[in-house]
């Protein structure tokens, strides 16, 4: 198995966190828990299952989990090989053309919110790369090209980089004592 981080182009630095190229030779499970970024995927070989109370449900080679409240498990298949995109909180919705909490707790297809004849063009060019950078600028160039900037809320901004600086252990009464709010 083999799992490596990449970092994105400077103009993509505010908005992703790390690009994660994951490749299995063996059918192998993982399990997401809980954060407060959303991950794009894409399946370059093989395919992805979510594992749900009712068997395996079969993933898109090309989709996006929102942000969690509990744990997923998901399911690779063998010879699997996969790009994904880790976006730093409230950074996705500079990509999307839906608000973010449409994406809580789901993992969607990108062909039901993005337009689907660039979805496809990234997946092929995805295909046909040699290696791991081209693979990685196939999924920057599809960013750069979906790219809006939208006014965040800085309170929400400032409350979720108070968190992450803490590793997620803060109290709420001492991040609303921090940021001046009641």
């Amino acid at each position: 198995d083999k799992y490596v981080e990449m970092a994105p182009t400077a103009a993509l630095q505010p908005y992703v966190h790390h690009f994660a190229i994951q490749e299995s030779q063996d059918i192998s499970e993982v399990t997401v828990v809980p954060g407060l970024s959303m991950v794009m995927g894409f399946q370059f070989t093989g395919c992805a299952k979510l594992r749900q109370d009712s068997g395996l449900v079969d993933l898109s080679t090309a989709g996006i989990t929102g942000v969690l409240n509990s744990f997923r498990v998901f399911e690779y298949s063998r010879g699997v090989g996969s790009i994904l995109v880790y976006f730093r909180p409230l950074a996705a919705a500079a990509f999307l053309p839906l608000p973010a909490y449409e994406l809580q707790e789901k993992s969607l297809s990108l062909y039901e919110i993005l337009p689907g004849k660039l979805v496809r063009e990234t997946g092929e060019k995805i295909s046909l790369s040699q290696n791991n950078h081209e693979r990685i600028a196939a999924v920057e160039n599809l960013l750069l090209k979906l790219f809006r900037p939208k006014n965040t809320d800085a309170l929400a901004s400032a409350a979720c980089n108070r968190i992450v600086d803490n590793g997620g252990n803060i109290r709420i009464g001492q991040l609303a004592k921090d940021l001046y709010i009641s």
